[in-house]
């Protein structure tokens, strides 16, 4: 059996603290694993997480390397067998997108080399990301496209080919995360993506034919005269609404969570190739100062399980209302990132200039579980390029802060804490159309809708 119990994962007969201590082997020399491993087993973690980035993994000319023989550092067979050598369980998150500070965010080049891959914005454009931290993360690709598709089973294939005898309970695989905040990368404006034609011309139309039955209800409601739900145009402007406008825009929301879900059940009915499942798990995003993630990516007809980032992004406000949401909602707050360390396009050089510090440590570890979250992946415990301040350097030695996060564990477990359960007596009720509407803009209509969350229930939450 694989879920939670008691505050704990459950991985057949035993049960697990929900911590863990994230590590990216691919980053780390082949011959440091082993004191990695051993020292991280001495801070009291059973489990590890690493994402395993296509990228890594499946050069341009589309070989792929799981075993380590272009680079050893690339060697994901042994990593396995050596965890589960220490007796730890592990989490993988193969992306596709798995950020990380990662080239393209994990995606390979050769994607795209073909136009029709791209996810395109209202005017057409192809949406190409800043840099993160001097890294090229790419453009964002259409994701229900079948070309982006075919590529991606591809990939997922032989990720499920070479893991399928690590998981449980054959191995140490119980877990696996399958993309990253989906959320079109974080981008909440819709008209932003995705207006990819091939894709439109595919789900919108069988997304309203599943709201509508009949062209003329559509017709009805929107106020125009189409002949067909194949003939129906999305809306591309998003200023200057009136009220007649709002059906129309209101469907493009649901449009657009309807593309992520769809998207996410795809990639979870690949991995039915597994002869035993592993926990399938979506991370949610929150942007800041809002009650609720920006998605909802829970359909009524699946139960996956879901964590949230924390990272030293917003205030507490915006840490708390991720654990509060995830109890209410779902009965277990996790934190699938928590941060330990940070990320800088020049480590050495944030270490001298902005350390992390035992007491800021302290910090989030406190508000973390005040918070009631009750499980925490630890992000980064292991340094890497492009991150610094993590309790071990990425050859093993051990940093600021081993020793606290050693003493964090060993509190946690002589104190019960998943024993421990907050009593609630107020609950807030957040309602998600209210947001859409704060991501339109009208002269006329709703002009107070923006000051109205940020002063009723984000407001009074903040309070709390």
């Amino acid at each position: 059996m694989l879920g939670i119990i008691g505050n704990k994962f459950s991985i057949g007969k035993e049960t697990y603290h929900p911590f863990s201590a994230e590590l990216h082997y691919f980053r780390i020399d082949k011959r440091y694993w082993s004191i990695c491993f051993e020292r991280i087993k001495r801070a009291g973690f059973r489990i590890i997480t690493t994402a395993v980035p296509w990228n890594i993994h499946q050069d341009n000319k589309k070989q792929f390397d799981f075993g380590g023989f272009e680079d050893p550092k690339k060697d994901l067979i042994v990593f396995l067998e050596l965890a589960r050598e220490f007796g730890f369980k592990v989490i993988l998150r193969p992306g596709p997108w798995v950020a990380g500070q990662l080239e393209n965010g994990g995606l390979p080049k050769y994607l795209f080399h073909d136009i029709k891959v791209f996810a395109r914005d209202s005017q057409g454009n192809e949406i190409k990301f800043d840099k993160e931290y001097g890294v090229e993360m790419g453009y964002l690709p259409s994701y229900l496209h079948s070309n982006f598709q075919y590529h991606l089973k591809s990939y997922f294939k032989a990720f499920i080919e070479t893991t399928k005898n690590y998981v449980h309970p054959r191995g140490p695989i119980f877990m696996v995360e399958l993309d990253y905040e989906t959320s079109f990368h974080r981008l909440l404006d819709p008209s932003s993506a995705d207006y990819n034609p091939d894709v439109l011309e595919r789900y919108y139309t069988e997304f309203l034919e599943e709201e509508y039955d009949e062209i003329k209800k559509l017709n009805s409601l929107y106020k125009e005269k189409n002949d067909s739900f194949e003939g129906v145009q999305p809306p591309r402007k998003f200023d200057d609404l009136t009220i007649k406008d709002y059906p129309k825009v209101f469907d493009w929301f649901r449009f657009r969570e309807y593309m992520l879900n769809t998207y996410l059940e795809q990639l979870e009915d690949i991995f039915k190739a597994y002869t035993v499942e592993p926990l399938i798990f979506r991370s949610l995003y929150f942007a800041k100062n809002d009650l609720l993630p920006a998605f909802n990516l829970v359909p009524n007809d699946r139960s996956p399980f879901l964590g949230s980032n924390v990272f030293p992004e917003g205030n507490f406000f915006d840490l708390s209302v991720k654990a509060r949401f995830l109890k209410s909602e779902y009965g277990f707050a996790y934190a699938s990132s928590f941060t330990s360390g940070a990320a800088a396009e020049e480590p050495e050089r944030e270490e001298q200039i902005a350390p992390i510090e035992d007491n800021t440590r302290r910090f989030y570890l406190a508000a973390g579980l005040s918070a009631g979250f009750k499980g925490l992946n630890h992000y980064m415990f292991v340094n890497r390029e492009k991150w610094y301040g993590a309790p071990l350097f990425n050859d093993g030695t051990i940093s600021k802060g081993y020793n606290l996060m050693k003493q964090f564990n060993n509190r946690l477990m002589e104190i019960g804490i998943e024993e421990m359960e907050t009593k609630p007596e107020i609950g807030v009720v957040g309602n998600r159309r209210y947001s859409w509407l704060a991501k339109t803009q009208s002269k006329k209509e709703f002009p107070y809708i923006q000051k109205l969350v940020n002063e009723s229930t984000v407001g009074i939450c903040r309070d709390l």
